[in-house]
């Protein structure tokens, strides 16, 4: 039996109830991609505010409301942290370059991504950037290796790939890119090529650099030993900032860190 949304005015609502929806999502598609400004001059009744509620949920993006309708396949990746915003146009191959309107909005997505990608099932992402900041400003190399522990043990294993060795870093890989760039506040290289190689990780901050490598099933001195042999914290000495070189081994059975080690200069 069909179920009518009488008198209802929130789109979420009649999509999530089952209601009977006419779809005219490929009208709001042309409504948010073309022209500037809209006057609504229906009169009372006539669906302007289911209107505005389909508008708004479409800039959320809710894609899950969406399935089905008109407007799924053009639904452009817009998320709760802002646009993507279009940055270029190449009119002969009709590609669109897309990018982050500013610092805030890429923080917001990479956060959103990380906490969809990694599942962390204690503190929220939010809570615990916040906590790796403050780690970072006040030189606590011991408090950051306690977040990234409980951090990582706190990442459901279904999440890791298991399947074989290359898998396995490559997650790690992946993990560890999303966890830095979650506090790209700050200065944040990864895989950063210098004369001796490619250091893993480096974060600059006003008061101190850290300079990171990390090992799946290795161990942390060996990750400090490549750190001194390739001279990774050699372009930070004599800056005037203290440099804490670090090296971290990840266990690929717990998913967590097994090891860390850490030297400071100056």
């Amino acid at each position: 039996m069909m179920k009518y949304p009488i008198g209802m005015q929130s789109f979420d609502q009649i999509v999530e109830g089952g209601f009977v929806y006419v779809d005219k999502t490929a009208l709001v598609h042309r409504l948010a991609t073309t022209g500037k400004i809209y006057f609504l001059s229906r009169p009372r009744r006539f669906g302007k505010s289911l209107l505005l509620s389909t508008l708004k949920n479409y800039f959320l993006g809710r894609r899950e409301l969406f399935r089905g309708l008109a407007v799924e396949k053009p639904l452009p990746m817009i998320y709760q942290s802002g646009y993507l915003t279009i940055k270029n146009f190449n009119s002969r191959r009709g590609t669109f370059l897309l990018d982050f309107p500013n610092d805030e909005v890429k923080k917001g997505f990479v956060a959103l991504l990380a906490a969809e990608y990694l599942k962390p099932q204690g503190e929220s992402m939010n809570s615990w950037i916040l906590n790796v900041v403050d780690a970072l400003e006040g030189g606590r190399p011991d408090e950051l290796c306690r977040l990234f522990t409980t951090f990582l043990a706190e990442t459901p294993y279904s999440m890791r790939r298991n399947n074989d060795e290359r898998e396995r870093e490559r997650y790690f890989h992946y993990t560890l890119y999303l966890i830095f760039r979650l506090v790209s506040v700050y200065t944040v290289y990864t895989e950063r090529q210098l004369s001796g190689g490619r250091a893993d990780c480096v974060v600059e901050t006003p008061r101190f650099v850290y300079v990171f490598e990390f090992k799946l099933d290795g161990s942390a001195a060996e990750a400090l030993r490549q750190i001194d042999e390739r001279g990774y914290a050699l372009p930070y000495a004599g800056g005037g900032r203290p440099v804490f070189r670090i090296g971290a081994s990840f266990s690929s059975t717990t998913g967590t860190i097994a090891e860390w080690e850490t030297r400071r200069e100056g």
